[in-house]
Order: C-alpha cells, then sequence, then structure tokens
C-alpha cells in the first residue's frame, strides 16, 4: 500500500516573510501573474517553477543555478533531519483543508495510487526538462486518501510558519517525531490514493525513474515525489469545475448544437445571468454556452447522448467533461481551449472578446472521483479543480535528501 516517507526539507530561512516568496500552482499562473510574483521578490519560488532563460542558460537550467544560489546564501535552508510537514489552507468562510507532506514512493505495484484524469504531452515534457536540471520536486502534487482519521490527527499539530495570500491562510508545522510519523504513514498506507492534482507532475516522476534505472542511477530519491495527502472526505475538500473557452470557434455553432440537442436562451451575458445560468445547469443537467449573442443551457438529445456514450464506463456518463468530449467538441475542429475555473471570469473574457464562446461545465463530486480511480478508469484532462490551491515553496525536496 502506500509508502510515505519522511524528507529533509528545503524551507525559507526564517527571516524571509513568506507572502512575498511563496507562488501559486505553474499551471494556474497567468503571464501577468508570473511578472508580479518576479517582481515581488528575486526569491520567488516562480522563478523557479517558470524559469526565464538567463545568460547562455536554458530555463531549467537557471532554475537550477537559481535554487543552488538560495541554498549556498541560505535563503533556502535544508531541514536538519528527516520530517513530515502538516499543511492546511484556510478560506475566509473558514473552510479548511488539512492534509500532511511527505516524500510519495512512486515504484509500488499497480494500484496503490489511482490517477483520475489524463494529461497533455507537453506539460509533461516541460517537467521532466525541469526535474532533470534541478533534481528537485519544487511542488507536491495532491493525493487524496481513502482512509479516515487522518484529518482528526493533523489538527492537533502545531503549523507556526503561516502566511495569508488571496483571502486563504497557509499555515505549515513540521512533524520530526518519530512515533507520530510512523502513525501518520501507517495510517496512509492502509488504503489506495486517489491521485486529485498533479497528474503531469506524478507521470513525470515516473518516466524520471524509469531513465534513471536505465542509465544505471539507482539513488534511493529518484523514487519518491513529494505529495500533499488529504483525506477523502467532502468535509475537507471543495472541488470546482473546469470550463473550456474557444478561440476560432466554427460560426455555425450556435446552430450545430442546436441540432444536437436544446439551446435554451438564459439572457445576456451579465454577473445575474451567469449565476442563473450555473443554477439552471445543476437543476436541468445542462451545459452552459455563452457567446457574443448571450448566455444559453444547451440541453443534449437524450438519445443522441446516450448513444455516444454507449462506448464509455457508467461511472463516466454523469461527467460533463465527458459529455463534453463526446457532443460538443467534434463541433470544435480547427479550435483552440484554454481552461478556466470560474464562471464569472469565463464570461468577462468572452465580453471582452479575448475568445469567441465559453462551455461551462458542472463540477464532479468527491464520490465521482472516488468511483472513477477505483475502476481504475480516468477522466479527460482538466476535469477538476480542486482549491484553493496548495502554495509552491511553503517547503521543497531534494531528490538526494
Amino acid at each position: 500500500m502506500p509508502n510515505l516517507a519522511p524528507f529533509r526539507g528545503l524551507r525559507y530561512a526564517a527571516g524571509i516573510a513568506l507572502d512575498g516568496v511563496v507562488a501559486p500552482p505553474y499551471d494556474v499562473i497567468l503571464e501577468n501573474d508570473r511578472d508580479h510574483l518576479e517582481a515581488t521578490s528575486i526569491n520567488n519560488a516562480v522563478r523557479l517553477i517558470l524559469p526565464r532563460a538567463l545568460d547562455s542558460l536554458d530555463p531549467y537550467q537557471t532554475a537550477a543555478r537559481l535554487a543552488n544560489e538560495w541554498r549556498e546564501t541560505d535563503v533556502l535552508i535544508l531541514e536538519s533531519s528527516p520530517a513530515l510537514y502538516a499543511y492546511s489552507m484556510t478560506t475566509a468562510e473558514d473552510h479548511q483543508t488539512i492534509g500532511v507532506i511527505g516524500a510519495l514512493a512512486i515504484n509500488g505495484p499497480t494500484g496503490e495510487i489511482l490517477p483520475h484524469e489524463c494529461t497533455l504531452p507537453k506539460a509533461r515534457s516541460d517537467r521532466l526538462a525541469l526535474l532533470r536540471a534541478t533534481r528537485m520536486n519544487l511542488d507536491p502534487i495532491w493525493g487524496l486518501s481513502m482512509t479516515s482519521g487522518l484529518t482528526k490527527i493533523l489538527e492537533t499539530i502545531p503549523r507556526p510558519q503561516q502566511t495569508s495570500i488571496d483571502n486563504v491562510r497557509h499555515e505549515l508545522g513540521v512533524i520530526d517525531n518519530p512515533e507520530l510519523i510512523k502513525e501518520i504513514s501507517n495510517l496512509i498506507a492502509l488504503s489506495p490514493l486517489v491521485l486529485a492534482d498533479g497528474h503531469h507532475r506524478y507521470e513525470t516522476a515516473r518516466n524520471y525513474l524509469a531513465e534513471a534505472e536505465t542509465s544505471g542511477d539507482k539513488r534511493t530519491g529518484n523514487a519518491f515525489i513529494m505529495t500533499l495527502i488529504v483525506e477523502l472526505s467532502e468535509s475537507v475538500l471543495d472541488v470546482e469545475p473546469i470550463h473550456r473557452l474557444v478561440s476560432s470557434a466554427p460560426k455555425r455553432l450556435r446552430e450545430d448544437l442546436g441540432l444536437l440537442g436544446e439551446l435554451v436562451p438564459i439572457g445576456p451575458n451579465d454577473s445575474h445571468h451567469v449565476e442563473r445560468l450555473e443554477s439552471e445547469m445543476q437543476s436541468r443537467s445542462g451545459i452552459g454556452f455563452i457567446d457574443a449573442q448571450g448566455i444559453a443551457l444547451f440541453i443534449p438529445d437524450a438519445k443522441e447522448l446516450a448513444r455516444r456514450l454507449e462506448s464509455e464506463p457508467s461511472e463516466l456518463h454523469s461527467v460533463d467533461s465527458v459529455r463534453f468530449d463526446q457532443i460538443v467538441r467534434p463541433l470544435l475542429k480547427g479550435s483552440d481551449l484554454a481552461y478556466r475555473s470560474d464562471g464569472q471570469k469565463v464570461a468577462a473574457a468572452i465580453k471582452a472578446n479575448e475568445f469567441d464562446c465559453a462551455i461551462l461545465l458542472r463540477a464532479v463530486s468527491v464520490l465521482e472521483i472516488e468511483a472513477v480511480a477505483q475502476r481504475q478508469l480516468r477522466m479527460p484532462e482538466k476535469t477538476t479543480y480542486f482549491a484553493p490551491k496548495p502554495r509552491t515553496g511553503m517547503v521543497f525536496r531534494d531528490l538526494d535528501y
């Protein structure tokens, strides 16, 4: 079963304010966000996870050089002994997601770690180049434990390292008591892990391990990846949808959708009608549609949808990203897709003519994620958005420690 081990973390020195150096995950940072984070501090973690070429070095070599420089100048301090890390994220509404960060073995038997989404090749190759250059896990992937009791243990652990960013309080505490480490690791080993977030980095780590074994590199650290593990429970998880924004959309998209179901007008593109759309999507199991003409609810023809879902496992039939792929995506040949989780911001992007149209999807439930993972199936890429997002820079992992 899953093996979570302690490691000697690399953390920013005590005198460095975390709010200036931590960053969101690499795959949610837009270009203007990247510029802002870089301007915040010369030691901001974005310089490692989204590095720029510097001097004669490529971006990945630049990240490796920066990481070494930060260690040599005591910007980053190596923990004196192996530890696990209690990590919590608390929203302004006092919803708390709490988990434990450790080094998760990736070389165990099939079934210990259960991915639930497909991945994109370009993202895998980018993260592999970064891992090769730095030999560091710069941000944790996110796993969900199907064993109950983890939350109760972690809530009792002090988490003195704190920062509040975007109305979320992030707290980290070191777990270096051997008995407590053993208790937590044994609890996690009782059941398989569902991979919530970080599918690209997980596959990258496995590819890196295979490369290392082929070349004769048998260093133990290659077989582990830094992972945040949270109990698989609706009480600690907030799963949001990921919507599709379309560039170069076909001129007849509205008409073509009408041939495959009913396109119900909701109203003009404003905040009120976006809220109404999201409510109608839930009550009528529909898909949202926004373009220059306004907001509409697309309700696929039941027989046509059933026909297109025949080849899909039953656990996927209610997943909107699957329904999108089967009935809407074939109409978008030659179009480009972008992904965002906030429906209001998606609508604003259409209003600003940044995209031609958008398809809004419903969020999947924790139970749906568990059911898909248990069958060792995968949802399409960009199906789930777990919120809030862990901040990169709370702790780093050197593969050799």
